[in-house]
Protein backbone atom coordinates (compact mmCIF):
# COMPACT_ATOMS: atom_id res chain seq x y z
CA UNK A 1 0.00 0.00 0.00
CA UNK A 2 1.40 3.37 -1.02
CA UNK A 3 -0.16 5.12 1.97
CA UNK A 4 1.79 2.69 4.14
CA UNK A 5 5.17 3.59 2.66
CA UNK A 6 7.47 5.48 5.02
CA UNK A 7 8.68 8.95 4.11
CA UNK A 8 12.30 10.05 4.49
CA UNK A 9 11.40 11.81 7.74
CA UNK A 10 9.83 8.64 9.13
CA UNK A 11 12.82 6.55 8.11
CA UNK A 12 15.04 9.12 9.81
CA UNK A 13 13.10 8.67 13.05
CA UNK A 14 13.47 4.88 12.89
CA UNK A 15 17.21 5.30 12.25
CA UNK A 16 17.48 7.76 15.13
CA UNK A 17 15.83 5.23 17.45
CA UNK A 18 18.18 2.49 16.26
CA UNK A 19 21.27 4.63 16.93
CA UNK A 20 19.83 5.80 20.25
CA UNK A 21 19.29 2.24 21.47
CA UNK A 22 22.66 1.16 20.11
CA UNK A 23 24.39 3.90 22.09
CA UNK A 24 22.69 2.66 25.27
CA UNK A 25 23.88 -0.88 24.57
CA UNK A 26 27.51 0.12 24.04
CA UNK A 27 28.06 2.04 27.28
CA UNK A 28 26.43 0.01 30.04
CA UNK A 29 28.48 -2.60 31.92
CA UNK A 30 27.65 -6.28 32.07
CA UNK A 31 24.65 -7.15 34.31
CA UNK A 32 23.56 -3.48 34.55
CA UNK A 33 20.14 -4.59 33.28
CA UNK A 34 17.94 -6.93 35.36
CA UNK A 35 18.52 -10.65 34.70
CA UNK A 36 21.11 -9.97 32.00
CA UNK A 37 23.62 -12.42 33.46
CA UNK A 38 21.23 -15.38 33.41
CA UNK A 39 19.78 -14.36 30.04
CA UNK A 40 23.22 -13.95 28.44
CA UNK A 41 24.32 -17.41 29.57
CA UNK A 42 21.98 -19.00 27.01
CA UNK A 43 23.32 -17.40 23.78
CA UNK A 44 26.84 -17.68 25.20
CA UNK A 45 26.34 -21.45 25.59
CA UNK A 46 25.04 -21.76 22.02
CA UNK A 47 27.97 -19.67 20.77
CA UNK A 48 30.55 -21.80 22.63
CA UNK A 49 29.12 -25.28 22.09
CA UNK A 50 26.94 -24.96 18.99
CA UNK A 51 23.86 -26.61 20.53
CA UNK A 52 20.80 -25.81 22.62
CA UNK A 53 21.42 -26.46 26.32
CA UNK A 54 19.37 -28.59 28.67
CA UNK A 55 17.83 -26.59 31.49
CA UNK A 56 19.45 -28.92 34.05
CA UNK A 57 22.97 -28.27 32.71
CA UNK A 58 25.14 -27.48 35.75
CA UNK A 59 26.99 -24.82 33.78
CA UNK A 60 23.79 -22.77 33.58
CA UNK A 61 21.96 -23.49 36.84
CA UNK A 62 22.02 -20.41 39.08
CA UNK A 63 23.69 -21.21 42.42
CA UNK A 64 21.13 -18.99 44.14
CA UNK A 65 17.88 -19.52 42.27
CA UNK A 66 18.57 -23.14 41.33
CA UNK A 67 17.27 -22.91 37.76
CA UNK A 68 18.24 -21.57 34.34
CA UNK A 69 16.24 -19.91 31.58
CA UNK A 70 17.11 -22.82 29.29
CA UNK A 71 13.96 -24.55 30.55
CA UNK A 72 11.80 -22.16 28.53
CA UNK A 73 11.17 -22.80 24.79
CA UNK A 74 11.94 -19.12 24.11
CA UNK A 75 14.87 -19.60 21.75
CA UNK A 76 14.47 -16.83 19.19
CA UNK A 77 16.47 -14.22 21.11
CA UNK A 78 19.30 -16.56 22.18
CA UNK A 79 19.69 -17.96 18.67
CA UNK A 80 19.85 -14.49 17.10
CA UNK A 81 22.29 -13.27 19.77
CA UNK A 82 24.50 -16.34 19.29
CA UNK A 83 24.57 -15.64 15.54
CA UNK A 84 25.65 -12.04 16.11
CA UNK A 85 28.30 -13.27 18.58
CA UNK A 86 29.60 -15.74 15.99
CA UNK A 87 29.89 -12.99 13.37
CA UNK A 88 31.57 -10.63 15.84
CA UNK A 89 34.08 -13.33 16.89
CA UNK A 90 35.57 -13.19 13.40
CA UNK A 91 36.89 -9.75 14.28
CA UNK A 92 37.18 -9.87 18.07
CA UNK A 93 36.72 -12.37 20.88
CA UNK A 94 36.81 -9.77 23.63
CA UNK A 95 34.08 -10.52 26.17
CA UNK A 96 32.49 -7.06 26.08
CA UNK A 97 32.44 -7.04 22.28
CA UNK A 98 30.64 -10.38 22.30
CA UNK A 99 28.23 -9.08 24.93
CA UNK A 100 27.41 -6.07 22.76
CA UNK A 101 26.87 -8.43 19.85
CA UNK A 102 24.36 -10.38 21.94
CA UNK A 103 22.66 -7.10 22.89
CA UNK A 104 22.32 -6.24 19.21
CA UNK A 105 19.27 -8.51 19.07
CA UNK A 106 17.52 -6.18 21.53
CA UNK A 107 18.68 -3.09 19.63
CA UNK A 108 17.23 -4.40 16.37
CA UNK A 109 14.04 -5.52 18.11
CA UNK A 110 13.53 -2.02 19.49
CA UNK A 111 14.08 -0.36 16.11
CA UNK A 112 11.80 -2.86 14.34
CA UNK A 113 9.08 -2.19 16.91
CA UNK A 114 9.21 1.52 16.01
CA UNK A 115 9.23 0.63 12.29
CA UNK A 116 6.10 -1.52 12.53
CA UNK A 117 4.42 1.01 14.80
CA UNK A 118 5.11 3.66 12.16
CA UNK A 119 3.64 1.44 9.43
CA UNK A 120 0.58 0.63 11.54
CA UNK A 121 0.08 4.27 12.49
CA UNK A 122 -0.12 5.29 8.85
CA UNK A 123 -2.94 2.79 8.34
CA UNK A 124 -4.87 3.54 11.53
CA UNK A 125 -4.59 7.30 11.99
CA UNK A 126 -5.49 10.10 9.64
CA UNK A 127 -4.01 12.91 11.72
CA UNK A 128 -1.25 13.47 14.28
CA UNK A 129 -1.68 9.97 15.71
CA UNK A 130 0.47 8.69 12.84
CA UNK A 131 3.49 10.23 14.56
CA UNK A 132 2.33 10.22 18.17
CA UNK A 133 1.86 6.44 18.23
CA UNK A 134 5.42 5.42 17.20
CA UNK A 135 6.85 8.43 19.03
CA UNK A 136 5.33 7.37 22.35
CA UNK A 137 6.73 3.86 21.95
CA UNK A 138 10.15 4.72 20.58
CA UNK A 139 10.97 7.49 23.05
CA UNK A 140 9.65 5.83 26.20
CA UNK A 141 12.78 5.71 28.40
CA UNK A 142 12.10 2.18 29.67
CA UNK A 143 11.58 0.90 26.13
CA UNK A 144 14.93 2.40 25.11
CA UNK A 145 16.54 0.69 28.10
CA UNK A 146 14.95 -2.66 27.22
CA UNK A 147 16.35 -2.23 23.72
CA UNK A 148 19.90 -2.03 25.06
CA UNK A 149 20.63 -5.23 27.02
CA UNK A 150 19.99 -8.96 26.72
CA UNK A 151 16.35 -9.70 27.54
CA UNK A 152 13.29 -11.35 26.00
CA UNK A 153 10.81 -8.59 26.84
CA UNK A 154 11.71 -6.30 23.96
CA UNK A 155 11.63 -9.20 21.48
CA UNK A 156 8.09 -10.01 22.62
CA UNK A 157 7.10 -6.35 22.24
CA UNK A 158 8.49 -6.41 18.72
CA UNK A 159 6.46 -9.55 18.00
CA UNK A 160 3.32 -7.83 19.27
CA UNK A 161 4.02 -4.87 16.95
CA UNK A 162 4.24 -7.26 13.97
CA UNK A 163 0.97 -8.91 15.00
CA UNK A 164 -0.62 -5.48 15.40
CA UNK A 165 0.55 -4.51 11.90
CA UNK A 166 -0.92 -7.76 10.58
CA UNK A 167 -4.25 -6.85 12.18
CA UNK A 168 -4.21 -3.46 10.45
CA UNK A 169 -3.62 -5.12 7.07
CA UNK A 170 -6.12 -7.89 7.73
CA UNK A 171 -8.88 -5.35 8.11
CA UNK A 172 -8.68 -4.86 4.35
CA UNK A 173 -8.00 -8.45 3.32
CA UNK A 174 -6.50 -11.59 4.86
CA UNK A 175 -4.58 -12.45 1.72
CA UNK A 176 -1.52 -14.72 1.71
CA UNK A 177 0.91 -11.84 2.29
CA UNK A 178 -1.00 -10.52 5.29
CA UNK A 179 -1.36 -14.03 6.72
CA UNK A 180 2.42 -14.42 6.46
CA UNK A 181 2.95 -11.16 8.37
CA UNK A 182 0.56 -12.32 11.09
CA UNK A 183 2.29 -15.71 11.22
CA UNK A 184 5.66 -13.97 11.57
CA UNK A 185 4.43 -11.98 14.55
CA UNK A 186 2.94 -15.06 16.21
CA UNK A 187 6.22 -16.96 15.74
CA UNK A 188 8.21 -14.14 17.33
CA UNK A 189 5.84 -13.94 20.30
CA UNK A 190 5.65 -17.72 20.77
CA UNK A 191 9.44 -18.02 20.89
CA UNK A 192 10.10 -14.96 23.03
CA UNK A 193 7.94 -14.56 26.15
CA UNK A 194 4.76 -16.16 27.49
CA UNK A 195 3.58 -12.78 28.89
CA UNK A 196 2.75 -11.82 25.29
CA UNK A 197 0.70 -14.92 24.46
CA UNK A 198 -2.49 -12.91 24.80
CA UNK A 199 -1.64 -11.41 21.41
CA UNK A 200 -1.84 -14.90 19.87
CA UNK A 201 -5.31 -15.52 21.30
CA UNK A 202 -6.36 -12.02 20.28
CA UNK A 203 -5.20 -12.75 16.72
CA UNK A 204 -7.48 -15.79 16.53
CA UNK A 205 -10.47 -13.76 17.67
CA UNK A 206 -9.82 -10.87 15.28
CA UNK A 207 -9.02 -13.15 12.33
CA UNK A 208 -12.34 -14.97 12.65
CA UNK A 209 -14.27 -11.72 13.11
CA UNK A 210 -12.59 -10.07 10.10
CA UNK A 211 -13.28 -13.03 7.89
CA UNK A 212 -16.87 -13.66 8.90
CA UNK A 213 -18.15 -10.09 9.16
CA UNK A 214 -15.72 -7.80 7.40
CA UNK A 215 -13.03 -8.24 4.72
CA UNK A 216 -13.75 -11.90 3.99
CA UNK A 217 -17.50 -12.11 4.51
CA UNK A 218 -18.11 -12.74 0.80
CA UNK A 219 -15.42 -15.39 0.42
CA UNK A 220 -17.05 -18.15 2.44
CA UNK A 221 -16.01 -20.43 5.26
CA UNK A 222 -13.85 -22.63 3.03
CA UNK A 223 -11.51 -19.73 2.22
CA UNK A 224 -11.33 -18.74 5.89
CA UNK A 225 -10.30 -22.22 6.96
CA UNK A 226 -7.73 -22.40 4.17
CA UNK A 227 -6.15 -19.08 5.21
CA UNK A 228 -6.32 -20.02 8.90
CA UNK A 229 -4.78 -23.40 8.15
CA UNK A 230 -2.05 -21.82 6.05
CA UNK A 231 -1.18 -19.39 8.85
CA UNK A 232 -1.19 -22.15 11.47
CA UNK A 233 1.04 -24.42 9.37
CA UNK A 234 3.61 -21.64 8.92
CA UNK A 235 3.62 -20.97 12.66
CA UNK A 236 3.89 -24.64 13.62
CA UNK A 237 6.63 -25.19 11.07
CA UNK A 238 8.86 -22.72 12.92
CA UNK A 239 7.91 -23.27 16.57
CA UNK A 240 6.94 -26.94 16.93
CA UNK A 241 10.51 -28.24 17.24
CA UNK A 242 11.21 -26.16 20.34
CA UNK A 243 8.00 -27.11 22.13
CA UNK A 244 8.32 -30.79 21.20
CA UNK A 245 11.92 -30.68 22.46
CA UNK A 246 10.66 -29.36 25.78
CA UNK A 247 8.02 -32.09 25.95
CA UNK A 248 10.66 -34.77 25.36
CA UNK A 249 13.23 -33.34 27.79
CA UNK A 250 10.88 -32.35 30.61
CA UNK A 251 8.17 -35.03 30.70
CA UNK A 252 5.60 -33.20 28.63
CA UNK A 253 6.21 -29.74 30.10
CA UNK A 254 6.10 -27.83 26.80
CA UNK A 255 6.44 -24.39 28.44
CA UNK A 256 9.08 -25.49 30.96
CA UNK A 257 7.44 -23.62 33.83
CA UNK A 258 6.72 -26.59 36.09
CA UNK A 259 10.19 -28.05 35.52
CA UNK A 260 11.81 -24.71 36.26
CA UNK A 261 9.89 -24.56 39.54
CA UNK A 262 10.97 -28.10 40.44
CA UNK A 263 14.61 -27.24 39.68
CA UNK A 264 14.37 -24.15 41.88
CA UNK A 265 12.99 -26.29 44.69
CA UNK A 266 15.78 -28.85 44.33
CA UNK A 267 18.82 -26.63 43.76
CA UNK A 268 17.95 -23.15 45.03
CA UNK A 269 19.22 -21.76 48.31
CA UNK A 270 16.62 -22.12 51.09
CA UNK A 271 15.27 -18.55 51.04
CA UNK A 272 14.83 -18.61 47.24
CA UNK A 273 13.16 -21.99 46.89
CA UNK A 274 9.62 -21.49 45.47
CA UNK A 275 8.06 -22.90 48.65
CA UNK A 276 10.16 -20.66 50.90
CA UNK A 277 10.22 -17.36 49.03
CA UNK A 278 8.97 -14.25 50.76
CA UNK A 279 5.94 -13.83 48.52
CA UNK A 280 2.71 -12.08 49.53
CA UNK A 281 0.89 -15.41 49.30
CA UNK A 282 3.38 -17.19 51.55
CA UNK A 283 3.21 -14.29 53.99
CA UNK A 284 -0.56 -14.58 54.22
CA UNK A 285 -1.28 -11.20 52.56
CA UNK A 286 -4.40 -10.49 50.58
CA UNK A 287 -4.05 -9.21 47.03
CA UNK A 288 -5.10 -5.74 48.18
CA UNK A 289 -2.46 -5.77 50.92
CA UNK A 290 0.20 -6.70 48.38
CA UNK A 291 -0.78 -3.75 46.19
CA UNK A 292 -0.44 -1.30 49.07
CA UNK A 293 2.54 -2.83 50.89
CA UNK A 294 5.85 -0.93 50.89
CA UNK A 295 7.74 -3.71 52.68
CA UNK A 296 9.26 -5.20 49.52
CA UNK A 297 10.63 -2.22 47.56
CA UNK A 298 9.75 0.84 49.62
CA UNK A 299 6.93 1.63 47.18
CA UNK A 300 3.49 0.10 46.63
CA UNK A 301 3.35 -2.54 43.88
CA UNK A 302 1.28 -0.41 41.53
CA UNK A 303 3.55 2.65 41.91
CA UNK A 304 6.79 0.74 41.41
CA UNK A 305 5.34 -1.10 38.41
CA UNK A 306 4.04 2.12 36.87
CA UNK A 307 7.28 4.04 37.35
CA UNK A 308 9.39 1.18 36.02
CA UNK A 309 7.16 0.97 32.95
CA UNK A 310 8.14 4.57 32.22
CA UNK A 311 11.77 4.40 33.28
CA UNK A 312 13.75 2.76 36.07
CA UNK A 313 17.27 1.68 35.12
CA UNK A 314 20.02 -0.52 36.47
CA UNK A 315 18.76 -3.29 38.72
CA UNK A 316 15.64 -1.28 39.57
CA UNK A 317 17.63 1.32 41.49
CA UNK A 318 18.10 4.29 39.10
CA UNK A 319 14.89 6.32 38.74
CA UNK A 320 14.08 8.68 35.88
CA UNK A 321 12.80 11.27 38.35
CA UNK A 322 9.48 12.81 39.46
CA UNK A 323 9.30 15.24 36.53
CA UNK A 324 9.44 12.42 33.97
CA UNK A 325 6.74 10.42 35.74
CA UNK A 326 4.51 13.51 35.96
CA UNK A 327 4.94 14.25 32.24
CA UNK A 328 3.92 10.73 31.24
CA UNK A 329 1.08 10.71 33.75
CA UNK A 330 -0.30 13.87 32.11
CA UNK A 331 0.13 12.26 28.66
CA UNK A 332 -1.75 9.13 29.72
CA UNK A 333 -4.52 11.16 31.39
CA UNK A 334 -4.93 13.31 28.27
CA UNK A 335 -4.96 10.17 26.13
CA UNK A 336 -7.64 8.59 28.32
CA UNK A 337 -9.70 11.79 28.31
CA UNK A 338 -9.48 11.99 24.53
CA UNK A 339 -10.39 8.32 24.24
CA UNK A 340 -13.54 8.91 26.29
CA UNK A 341 -14.41 11.99 24.24
CA UNK A 342 -13.92 10.01 21.02
CA UNK A 343 -16.76 7.68 22.00
CA UNK A 344 -19.14 10.61 21.44
CA UNK A 345 -17.45 12.60 18.65
CA UNK A 346 -15.80 9.98 16.41
CA UNK A 347 -17.73 7.37 14.52
CA UNK A 348 -16.72 3.76 15.11
CA UNK A 349 -17.84 0.89 12.93
CA UNK A 350 -18.21 -2.59 14.36
CA UNK A 351 -14.71 -3.52 13.19
CA UNK A 352 -13.15 -0.77 15.29
CA UNK A 353 -15.21 -1.72 18.32
CA UNK A 354 -14.03 -5.33 18.11
CA UNK A 355 -10.49 -4.25 17.20
CA UNK A 356 -10.24 -2.08 20.32
CA UNK A 357 -11.93 -4.68 22.51
CA UNK A 358 -9.28 -7.24 21.49
CA UNK A 359 -6.58 -4.62 22.08
CA UNK A 360 -7.97 -4.01 25.54
CA UNK A 361 -7.72 -7.75 26.17
CA UNK A 362 -4.05 -7.68 25.08
CA UNK A 363 -3.52 -4.70 27.39
CA UNK A 364 -5.02 -6.37 30.45
CA UNK A 365 -3.55 -9.89 30.17
CA UNK A 366 0.14 -9.01 30.84
CA UNK A 367 -0.87 -6.89 33.86
CA UNK A 368 -2.95 -9.73 35.32
CA UNK A 369 -0.11 -12.21 34.73
CA UNK A 370 2.35 -9.85 36.43
CA UNK A 371 0.04 -9.48 39.45
CA UNK A 372 -0.43 -13.25 39.65
CA UNK A 373 3.33 -13.88 39.42
CA UNK A 374 4.14 -11.28 42.09
CA UNK A 375 1.51 -12.63 44.45
CA UNK A 376 2.09 -16.37 44.15
CA UNK A 377 5.58 -16.95 42.70
CA UNK A 378 8.06 -14.12 43.13
CA UNK A 379 7.30 -10.52 44.11
CA UNK A 380 8.49 -8.49 41.10
CA UNK A 381 6.97 -5.02 40.82
CA UNK A 382 8.66 -4.39 37.49
CA UNK A 383 7.08 -2.63 34.54
CA UNK A 384 8.94 -4.85 32.07
CA UNK A 385 6.70 -7.75 33.07
CA UNK A 386 3.72 -5.72 31.82
CA UNK A 387 5.54 -4.18 28.85
CA UNK A 388 4.13 -6.58 26.25
CA UNK A 389 0.94 -4.46 26.44
CA UNK A 390 2.92 -1.39 25.34
CA UNK A 391 1.60 -1.32 21.75
CA UNK A 392 -1.99 -1.44 23.01
CA UNK A 393 -1.36 1.23 25.66
CA UNK A 394 0.23 3.62 23.18
CA UNK A 395 -2.46 3.04 20.56
CA UNK A 396 -5.19 4.07 23.02
CA UNK A 397 -3.10 7.04 24.20
CA UNK A 398 -2.34 8.20 20.65
CA UNK A 399 -5.97 7.79 19.58
CA UNK A 400 -7.13 9.88 22.52
CA UNK A 401 -4.53 12.59 21.96
CA UNK A 402 -5.33 12.75 18.25
CA UNK A 403 -8.98 13.34 19.15
CA UNK A 404 -8.03 16.22 21.45
CA UNK A 405 -5.58 17.76 18.96
CA UNK A 406 -8.08 17.60 16.12
CA UNK A 407 -10.68 19.24 18.35
CA UNK A 408 -8.20 21.94 19.27
CA UNK A 409 -7.36 22.36 15.59
CA UNK A 410 -10.97 23.20 14.79
CA UNK A 411 -10.87 25.91 17.44
CA UNK A 412 -7.43 27.46 16.89
CA UNK A 413 -6.61 26.45 13.32
CA UNK A 414 -4.60 23.76 11.54
CA UNK A 415 -1.27 25.53 11.90
CA UNK A 416 -1.46 25.60 15.67
CA UNK A 417 -2.51 21.94 15.66
CA UNK A 418 0.60 21.05 13.62
CA UNK A 419 2.73 23.19 15.93
CA UNK A 420 1.33 21.38 18.97
CA UNK A 421 2.14 18.03 17.37
CA UNK A 422 5.71 19.11 16.58
CA UNK A 423 6.24 20.48 20.09
CA UNK A 424 4.87 17.27 21.61
CA UNK A 425 7.20 15.01 19.60
CA UNK A 426 10.19 17.29 20.16
CA UNK A 427 9.39 17.22 23.87
CA UNK A 428 9.37 13.41 23.94
CA UNK A 429 12.74 13.25 22.19
CA UNK A 430 14.17 15.98 24.39
CA UNK A 431 12.98 14.27 27.56
CA UNK A 432 14.51 10.94 26.51
CA UNK A 433 17.81 12.63 25.65
CA UNK A 434 17.77 14.46 28.98
CA UNK A 435 17.28 11.19 30.86
CA UNK A 436 20.00 9.52 28.80
CA UNK A 437 22.64 12.16 29.44
CA UNK A 438 21.70 13.36 32.94
CA UNK A 439 20.33 10.23 34.60
CA UNK A 440 21.37 7.14 32.72
CA UNK A 441 24.98 7.84 31.71
CA UNK A 442 26.09 9.06 35.18
CA UNK A 443 24.59 5.91 36.72
CA UNK A 444 26.62 3.51 34.55
CA UNK A 445 29.89 5.25 35.47
CA UNK A 446 31.43 5.12 32.00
Amino acid sequence: MKKNKLTWGEWAFVLFCFLFYLSWSLVQPYTYGPDEEMRFQIPEFIYLYGSLPNGFDERLISPNWGFSYAFYPCWLGPLCSALFMKITSIFSQDFFHLLCAARFTSVISGALTVYFAMKSGKLLFKGPGRWIFPGLIGMLPQFAFLSSYVNNDVIAIMGSSVIFYGWCLGKEDWNIKNCLILAGGVIIVALSYYNAYGWILGSMILFIFNFLWESGKNKGMAVMWKRAGFTAVIVLLFISFFFIRNAVLYEGDILGMSTLTKAGEMYGIPQLKPSMRRTPYNLGMTLGEMMESVDFTGRPWYKMTYESLIGVFGCMNVFAGPFTYRVYTVIFILGLAGLLVSVFVRKRDRHQWVFEAVLLFCFVIPILLSIYYSYYTDYQAQGRYCATMLVALMYFTAFGMETLLEGAGRLVGKRLENLARAVFLAGLIGLSLKIYFLTYLPSVKI
